[in-house]
């Protein structure tokens, strides 16, 4: 049986001390559990909006089918019409990677992900960040999440784009009334962060120790 779980729409693409937002794509990557042949994998695609902290993330998205002609124009930040919402906290991390603990709110399913259950609890997974090259082009990470107790298995690479102004406001304003509306334990509060100019670093982990950490998602 396959198990999905919305969190990589958020695959762990940031590096950050203070707080952001981002836009982000991934593709998610469920193997076959009657087969190592990677074609018998099932592939989505996810776009979404993220808010990055220091104690964890909170996101909502769309499922996206993985093909050249996905139609994306519905994916802008004022929308309400997304398929989930999510949060995480951040557990631990190393030198290279971190490891969350996700919880994903399914709030419409769309056709092209239907049919494959969901866990009911929240679930850890791990992100690395990587530097490839290439500029900006070149930095993502590759998310994983392999979990005994539900067999699920999951993949997850990414990339993102790091919002300010009018596109960062949207996409805050759409984050806060998900918490007017549904009320989830964040853990953190969203803090207002557009109206300044964000970085979140490079691909690599700077300063060291634990209190650096990858961002999802």
């Amino acid at each position: 049986m396959y198990f999905l779980y919305f969190f990589f729409s958020l695959f762990g693409t940031l590096l950050a001390a203070p707080p952001g937002l981002f836009h982000g794509t991934s593709v998610v990557i469920i193997p076959s559990n009657e087969t190592s042949d990677p074609g018998n994998s099932t592939i989505l695609a996810a776009n979404f909006f993220c808010y990055m902290g220091e104690k964890g993330y909170f996101s909502f998205g769309w499922w996206i089918p993985p093909s050249l002609s996905a139609n994306t124009s519905h994916c802008v930040p004022t929308s309400h019409t997304f398929h989930w919402y999510e949060h995480a906290h951040l557990q631990s991390c190393t030198p290279s990677s971190c490891t969350y603990i996700t919880q994903n709110y399914p709030v419409r399913i769309p056709s092209h992900a239907k049919g494959i259950p969901l866990p009911p609890n929240p679930v850890d997974y791990t992100i690395k960040a990587l530097d490839i090259g290439n500029g900006d082009y070149g930095k993502m990470a590759v998310s994983y999440i392999d979990d005994a107790d539900t067999e699920l298995r999951v993949y997850g690479i990414g990339t993102r784009e790091i919002l300010g102004g009018e596109k960062c406001r949207e996409a805050l304003g759409t984050l806060e009334w998900v918490l007017q509306r549904w009320k989830p334990d964040l853990g953190f509060e969203l803090v207002d962060i557009c109206g300044e100019e964000r970085g979140f670093g490079g691909s690599g982990l700077e300063g060291g120790g634990s209190q650096q950490f990858l961002g999802q998602l």
